[in-house]
């Protein structure tokens, strides 16, 4: 194997890395069984063509392709900049096609199940009519209908929006284990969940998914700008829209408005980082 070769892998091992916090257990292992064999392959070319034939996986597969390409032309320095870079580039492939496609047959991710019904108990017949009297009838006060409840946050989300919104759940709730330097590179994984989500939000119509992934894209712009990635308090902060979104997607009804409460936050984080 050359040195063109052993740079690539260099570069799928550093992907792996970056993205084992990210992935689902499932996408993880998926991840690690690729990995292993463009490792003991013969050929990478061979191995680069066998993942292009993979559902969702061919801009993956050539990224690999012009990574390899590149290097063999350009004879270039594999610099530590250069590595961060194309795992980086590599890495938003991958998730991509984590999120949209799933390698090879996955069990699809089930929303929570409501609780079934109770069944109906068959009526008794009907008790005789009361008998008339002289007393006068009671006037029955009208009662306002109950404001309706938006639907549960899970019904009104497909298989891959549920998966983003559960990862998204998950990474920020973890953020204050997490040392500053390691803040910023999970910033950058939140901000690929949300690129992607935000594009399939638009093709399903979702408005309110729409409006909180492009809250979040925001939000880290601006705290990419003002250089607070790494803050503790942005860490809280995160941390509590992770467990509001984790509670928004086990409740049975009202998700919508859920939702929308979270996306506030993230619009005027000054409120949360005052506290």
């Amino acid at each position: 194997m050359d040195n063109s070769d052993q740079y690539v892998l260099q570069v799928l091992r550093r992907t792996q890395l970056e993205l084992q916090d990210s992935l689902i257990p499932a996408h993880a292992e998926k991840f690690h069984r690729v990995l292993e064999k463009f490792e003991q392959a013969p050929s990478l070319r061979d191995e680069i063509l066998r993942l292009q034939s993979v559902e969702g996986f061919v801009k993956a597969a050539l990224t690999i392709q012009w990574i390899l390409e590149r290097v063999e032309h350009s004879n270039e320095e594999f610099s530590t900049e250069q590595l961060d870079a194309d795992a980086s580039l590599l890495n938003d492939k991958f998730f991509e096609a984590f999120l949209s496609e799933p390698y090879g047959t996955t069990e699809p991710m089930q929303a929570e199940k409501l609780p079934a019904e109770t069944e109906p108990q068959p009526r008794s017949a009907a008790p005789s009519p009361p008998q008339l009297s002289e007393t006068p009838p009671v006037a029955v006060q009208e009662t306002k209908p109950a404001p309706a409840l938006s639907p549960a946050l899970t019904d009104i989300l497909d298989q891959n929006l549920l998966l983003a919104f559960q990862r998204f759940a998950d990474i920020v709730s973890k953020m204050v284990e997490k040392t500053p330097s390691e803040r910023k590179s999970i910033f950058a994984v939140l901000g690929m969940i949300s690129k992607s989500s935000v594009e399939v939000a638009r093709q399903q119509n979702k408005k309110e998914v729409l409006e909180f992934f492009q809250s979040v894209i925001k939000f880290i712009t601006a705290i990419d700008a003002a250089g607070t990635t790494q803050d503790a308090r942005v860490a809280e902060m995160m941390r509590d829209v992770g467990e509001r979104l984790n509670a928004a997607l086990k409740e049975k009804s009202n998700g919508v408005e859920l939702l929308k409460n979270i996306n506030g936050i993230l619009q005027n984080p000054d409120v949360m980082l005052k506290k």
